[in-house]
């Protein structure tokens, strides 16, 4: 019998190749000579996810990261700290865009510095004062109704 990892591991095969239950229960009793993948053994796996890679699915871990522990980021010393003035730059710019202390700043943060909460060193801040930096100059605001887009008309001789 399977772990739950293993069956959750086929069923991830399934749907990145894209398979109908159809489809895939076809393969099953092909390879397999099983109906349910219940009903694998350790030999009966192999073959199946043999087959699925032939047809390109690609083995990783369930959740799509690379296994093993996670790479150790250098703490910084204090020299590399963000500065107090890109601290006040950061406050005014969050202002600007009317973004208050909270998830969405959190969550902005960690896309923009490598899945830190916060800048952590002065590189990190300099990335995120300038993505809100353009944002600003785009005329992005939290405070601003903003307007309906509209459509492009259509071009000349498009027949549209």
């Amino acid at each position: 019998m399977l772990s739950r990892d293993q069956l959750a591991l086929v069923h991830v095969a399934k749907r990145s190749l894209g398979l109908t239950d159809e489809a895939y229960r076809d393969i099953l009793h092909v390879e397999t000579g099983v109906e349910s993948s219940k009903d694998l053994d350790r030999k009966g796996l192999d073959r199946l996810l043999s087959r699925f890679a032939d047809m390109g699915f690609r083995q990783g871990h369930l959740d799509g990261r690379p296994r093993g522990k996670p790479k150790a980021r250098p703490v910084p010393d204090a020299n590399d700290l963000p500065t107090p003035g890109q601290q006040g730059m950061l406050r005014h710019l969050w202002e600007d865009v009317g973004w208050p202390l909270g998830e969405r700043r959190t969550e902005f943060c960690q896309r923009m510095c490598g899945g830190h909460p916060w800048p952590q060193t002065r590189a990190e801040a300099n990335v995120l004062i300038e993505g809100l930096k353009a944002m600003v100059k785009r005329g992005y605001s939290e405070r601003v109704e903003r307007k309906p887009r509209r459509r492009a008309a259509p071009k000349p001789g498009s027949g549209g």
